[in-house]
């Protein structure tokens, strides 16, 4: 018998279902705060290498060391141009926007080529350098830095310039370096290779996922499938509830339905056992009485009269007993063919205390009034009142008080006597076929049992309360209307 652990800590197929979509959601739009990401930090960067390389120029120019020395340490891997401004003339320093180096070409075949070409015709098309913003900010302000996004040119682009003095002879002069990185953002054309890869991308995942998910559920279900199966032939086992959590539901459902159909099939055997074993007195007595009636004497009116009024009591005593068997077979299917109707339990109780028998030495009191109503099958629930009353009546020492309450949306009838109580042992099985508390001999133990399965039938329940030398108390509780 396999053993049935639960299915906690097991991710549910909705869950994960769920992180997958949020997954393939924010895929996209992580890749587009990534690419921002880098964008900025290839701006930040291209601004702070033309910054740098100014830097070291301008030092070597105020010292007087070579500027091309200084712009081949520090400008060359940046792939900068650098040139240097003394009042209206121009003197280039150093030319390194070209760069053939194996990152550079990767980058062009992903973003598309750097194009410094389309920089020096861009350039052509500008101010002159000595008439530049940047350049003049240099003049006044000591440095000057301009950015500019140019998605013709696939390229980002910064200007800075730096004043530097020489220290030998106090000649001043404006460094100037310009540079770009790849800009594809902000490229039409890499906006629409990008989104294309990205709709490629989230295609590829949405069918991948898709697959997994169809792969994992209908083998979940196949395997819960073939586990019911191998089940079906057997009484005995359970399945496993280690499962993902809507299946381990099903196969906890499965197995709650199965423990029902065991204890129903429990029950049903107890029930013919029970059956064999009560009719089996009255049969006997009838079949004893009727040999003896056969052997008796024509001669002896008297013992025949006595056998006759045997057979009449055990035939009357069968009949009770298969009447009770079918009206609890009845109520326990739920009363499926009896139509049900208003029903005044205030009226009921009064009705079924009209028409009981009650001793001299002990009174029948029903105290309720008004109406309270419920959908019920008359006959079914004056039956089970009656019941309930006639078994209060046999044990009460002087009365026997009937209520009818409203708790919220329930109606309660209470009966209850002051009779000697039931020991607490017992309370348990008093709803149990064949269970009875008389001596008389009278009572076939199926009482009460019709009393709890017609109230259950009802859409209700029945309790009882007792303890020992105060009397006892059965609630019925329906449905109000």
């Amino acid at each position: 018998m396999a053993r049935v652990t639960g299915a906690r800590g097991r991710r549910s197929l909705s869950e994960r279902v769920l992180t997958a979509g949020v997954l393939l959601f924010l895929a996209p739009l992580g890749f587009v705060v990534a690419s921002a990401s880098i964008e900025g930090a290839l701006a930040r960067s291209t601004e702070q290498r033309v910054e740098a390389c100014a830097r070291v120029v301008a030092h070597a120019w105020r010292d007087g060391a070579s500027l091309a020395e200084a712009a081949e340490s520090s400008c060359r891997r940046h792939h900068l141009r650098v040139r240097v401004v003394e009042g209206d003339a121009v003197h280039d320093v150093a030319d390194h926007l070209v760069s053939t180096s194996f990152d550079d070409l990767v980058g062009d075949v992903f973003y598309g080529p750097e194009r410094s070409d389309a920089l020096r015709t861009l350039e052509r098309t500008w101010a002159p350098l000595p008439e530049r913003a940047e350049t003049r900010s240099a003049r006044e302000a000591g440095d000057g830095m301009v950015c500019t996004l140019r998605a013709d040119a696939n390229l980002r682009i910064c200007s800075g310039a730096l004043r530097a003095t020489r220290t030998s002879d106090g000649a001043r002069a404006v460094v100037h370096v310009i540079g770009s990185s790849r800009s594809a953002r902000v490229s039409r054309y890499a906006q629409r290779r990008e989104l294309a890869g990205m709709l490629a991308f989230g295609a590829v995942l949405a069918f991948a996922l898709v697959a997994w998910l169809l792969r994992r559920v209908t083998g979940t279900v196949r395997d819960l499938a073939r586990d019911v199966e191998s089940l079906a032939a057997s009484r005995d086992g359970r399945l496993d509830e280690e499962r993902p959590r809507e299946l381990a539901e099903v196969a906890a459902a499965f197995n709650r339905l199965r423990d029902t159909l065991a204890r129903a099939d429990a029950q049903n055997e107890a029930f013919l056992a029970d059956l064999a074993h009560e009719m089996k007195n009255p049969v006997a007595a009838i079949a004893a009485a009727a040999e003896s009636l056969e052997a008796a004497s024509s001669a002896d009116p008297e013992r025949r009269a006595r056998l006759s009024r045997s057979i009449t009591a055990s035939a009357a005593r069968l009949d009770r007993l298969i009447g009770q068997f079918l009206e609890l077979a009845r109520a326990e299917a739920g009363l499926p063919r009896d139509a049900r109707e208003r029903v005044d339990l205030v009226a009921l109780a009064h009705g079924v205390a009209s028409t009981t028998t009650v001793p001299d030495d002990r009174r029948l009191v029903i105290d309720a009034e008004g109406v309270h109503e419920v959908d019920g099958v008359p006959a079914r629930l004056e039956s089970a009142l009656r019941n309930v009353i006639d078994n209060a009546i046999a044990f009460a020492r002087a009365e026997v008080r009937v209520r009818v309450v409203r708790e919220d949306a329930t109606l309660v009838l209470e009966v209850h006597d002051d009779g000697p109580g039931i020991a607490a042992d017992d309370l348990p099985r008093v709803f149990d076929r064949f269970y009875t508390a008389r001596q008389d001999g009278r009572g076939t133990g199926l009482g009460l049992a019709i009393v709890r399965a017609t109230v259950e039938a009802h859409g209700g329940t029945v309790d009882v309360r007792s303890r020992s030398g105060e009397g006892t108390t059965f609630a019925l509780r329906l449905p109000a209307r």
